[in-house]
Formats: structure tokens, sequence, C-alpha cells
């Protein structure tokens, strides 16, 4: 096959994103494309759209399946008879591969998997960079871990980001607090001056 136009390339991108729709492997896809697609530009080109799109769906799979887990950890906890008893029952996702399927209750809280955890610990850390309230909270982890001695860059190590990253949540996070604060202070302020006018 000679180079491709722009519309060619398309159809044929279409072509292998079905080919992954059903469940063919990422591989084998690859393969064929070295085979189907003579220019060599285009075909690397083609195999990286087919890499990221696999990266895509597998990090949308690994959400989706973080949020049916921790949707299945919130719900209520029960009490039940057991024996002559009546103790709590705390709520345990029923897992088949990356899927729940049901809930069901014990008496002893949820253990995660390794392979689970390991997949919670990811989205999280994921969420306490893109979401504002994940990123305050982790920068007062920052705040404390510093107070405690550490440097920005052993922090950086511990939650795999760029030293500057932490120096950067410490300090919106402390000029944030002086907002408060100075808020707090306006506020005080004022209420002391209506209370002392009330009692004159």
């Amino acid at each position: 096959m000679s180079k491709l136009n722009t519309a060619e390339l398309m159809e044929l991108r279409n072509y292998y994103f079905k080919k992954l729709d059903r469940g063919i492997e990422i591989e084998k896809i690859l393969h064929f494309i070295q085979k189907d697609v003579l220019d060599a530009g285009q075909s690397e080109r083609l195999q990286k759209d087919i890499v990221k799109e696999q990266a895509d769906r597998e990090h949308k799979k690994k959400v989706k399946f973080y949020e049916h887990v921790n949707g299945a950890l919130n719900s209520p906890d029960k009490w039940i008879l057991k024996g002559q008893n009546i103790v709590k029952a705390y709520p345990h996702p029923v897992l088949k591969g990356m899927k729940v399927v049901g809930i069901k209750y014990k008496t002893t809280p949820f253990l995660f998997s390794e392979e689970l955890w390991e997949i919670y610990c990811e989205i999280e850390d994921e969420l306490s960079i893109r979401n504002p309230e994940w990123k305050a909270s982790r920068a007062m982890d920052f705040m404390m871990l510093k107070e405690q001695g550490y440097k920005d860059s052993t922090i950086a190590r511990k939650y795999n980001l760029n030293p500057s990253t932490i120096k950067n949540n410490i300090e919106q996070l402390e000029a944030d607090r002086l907002k408060v604060s100075m808020h707090d202070e306006k506020w005080f302020r004022q209420f002391y001056l209506f209370d002392h006018k009330k009692v004159l």
C-alpha cells in the first residue's frame, strides 16, 4: 500500500480501533499496521495512535472500576442478627475481573487485594493532582512532612512528583491560610466593635 491520503489514513485508523473493540491483542494490530502501511512515517504515527487509544481505554476502565468500588464501599453499614447477637456488617464489593457485580455484607471490614490496592492508589494519586480539594488535602500532607524535616526532593520522590510541585502546593496552601486568617481577623474586629457599641 503506497502513502495514504488523510481520508484513507483516518479510515484505516478507525478500522484498527474496531479491532481493539473486538478484543484483538494490540501486538497483533501493531503487526498488521507494519504490514499494511508501507510509508514508515504513517505507520509509526498510526501505531502511536493505537497505543495511545489502548492506554486511554485502560485508564477509563480503571477510573470506572475505582468509582464503582468506591460507590460500593460508601454504601451504609447494616446491623444483622448473628446467633443471639446483633452485629454490624460492612459492605463488600463483589468483583468479577475489573467489574463490580454486586455488594455482600460481612462482619469484617473489606480488605483490598494487592492488585486492587495498586489501581486504587494510582487513581487517587491522579485525583490529588487534578482535583482542587484533593490538591489541598495533599498539600497539607506535604506541609506536615516539611515540618518533620523532609526536603522537597524527598517528598517528591515519595509521591512521584516534581519538587517544584511540592513547593508550589505548599506556597499556595500558606497563601490560602493567610487569606482565611486575615478574613477571620477582619470579621473579629467588626464583631468586637459592634459588641462594644452595644455595651456602651
